[in-house]
């Protein structure tokens, strides 16, 4: 007896007089998550401060262990706090140590950029977390399949190279347009010239630029903005092809009332006079293809700009076959809604008969018949009018290469 009452007093003293019953928690749970998360990859504070759950703590307890980047701790602290006031001290409290190997730099380079990252998601949130963490959430499905080899290869030396080629391919197809433009000449005289230069040379804005400006588009050249009134054109026969005001008998040319899109020419085509058109019978008009770029924004002379083909008219001026190709610029709000001929009648009700009327029209002021157009006047679809760019391109290259007499054409060769 006495015994026993010796150690109830001493259980008594341990526990002190005024000590009330803890309530029940959610401890272990909480470790387990953290134990759990800790032991495979690095915490993700954000996500395990917003599933903690709405209770106490129990007593002071640190976690501490070893990961790829160092040592991660985690300290639980036994107030009677809010939740969002236990959110902010657990976050306070999540910190990674420095991380004990300093040269593992280029191997944690290699592997982010051949596999971590595309696996991140899966291995991370889906395999490796705890399900308590995930208790009212669907886990997210794993990466769609890559199509490509190098996209399946998990190989380190494999799929950086892809990335830096890819990447390098990009920046040479971005500084072949990093062009400027120089004016020699007043505007609105003979002698006025919109030459165009790249990295202080000057360059040919019909034979250097580009055709092709990836994704299905097309480089366009501006000759003339929206609205404007002086027809201006790429010089095929100067020195450098530069952008000049047209003249005729001596005077330079105006349209007689302001053309209502933006409209250019495709760089690297040409519509070849010495080739008669099997069906409609015309010869070309010795020009690179136009463009009638139907976007919402004027685009400035000598710009160039990635446009999206949607369709062609075949209009005939005077006996020879002028392609009109309908376009709209990749960066218009519109560009996403239109990839045919059928949607811009649809979203842009009117457009492709102004079009063609305006061409039917616009040289009846100077005592010029009407334009006719091929085709029962009407516009072709867009599968025909990357056929039509096609064909004008490998022309062009015939009169690049010299297979093709360039007569009074400059080409820079």
């Amino acid at each position: 007896m006495r015994v026993l009452l010796a150690l109830l007093g001493a259980a008594s003293a341990f526990v002190g007089p005024a000590a009330a019953p803890r309530q029940p928690t959610k401890l272990n749970v909480v470790d387990a998550a953290l134990a759990a998360a800790l032991a495979s990859a690095p915490v993700d504070v954000a996500k395990l401060n917003s599933r903690l759950p709405t209770t106490t703590l129990a007593k002071t307890r640190t976690i501490t262990r070893e990961g790829l980047y160092g040592d991660y701790t985690v300290e639980i602290i036994d107030e009677p706090n809010p939740l969002d006031d236990a959110r902010s001290t657990f976050k306070t409290r999540a910190q990674t140590k420095k991380g004990k190997n300093k040269y593992l730099g280029l191997f944690v380079v290699l592997l982010f950029g051949s596999f971590v990252i595309p696996m991140a998601q899966y291995f991370w949130y889906v395999r490796d977390t705890p399900d308590s963490l995930f208790a009212n959430e669907e886990p997210p499905p794993p990466p769609p399949a890559p199509k490509k080899f190098w996209e399946r290869s998990v190989s380190l030396l494999l799929r950086p190279a892809a990335c830096f080629a890819r990447a390098a391919r990009g920046a040479a197809r971005a500084a072949r347009l990093a062009s400027t433009t120089v004016v020699e000449g007043a505007e609105g005289t003979e002698s006025y010239r919109q030459f165009f230069e790249e990295g202080g040379k000057r360059i040919s804005p019909w034979h250097d630029i580009p055709l092709e400006a990836g994704g299905g588009a097309y480089n366009m050249v501006t000759e003339i903005p929206k609205y404007g009134l002086a027809k201006m054109e790429v010089d095929t026969k100067g020195e450098s092809n530069p952008i000049m005001q047209d003249t005729k008998k001596g005077k330079l040319r105006f349209y007689h009332g302001p053309i209502f899109w933006n409209y250019g020419c495709l760089p690297q085509t040409w519509e070849n006079p010495n080739e008669k058109h099997p069906e409609l019978g015309c010869f070309g008009d010795d020009d690179p293809i136009d463009v009638v770029e139907i976007g919402s924004s004027a685009l400035e002379a000598g710009s160039v700009t990635p446009v999206k083909p949607l369709g062609v008219l075949a209009m005939i001026d005077d006996g020879e076959l002028d392609w009109k190709v309908i376009a709209v610029a990749t960066s218009d709000p519109l560009a996403s809604k239109l990839n045919d001929i059928d949607d811009v009648e649809k979203e842009c009700p009117g457009y492709v008969s102004g079009i063609r009327e305006w061409f039917r029209w616009y040289k009846t002021p100077d005592d010029k018949p009407l334009n006719a157009f091929g085709f029962d006047e009407a516009a072709l679809p867009k599968a025909k009018t990357v056929e039509v760019i096609a064909e004008t391109h490998a022309a062009w290259k015939g009169l690049r290469d010299g297979s093709i007499d360039a007569g009074k054409l400059w080409t820079g060769k």
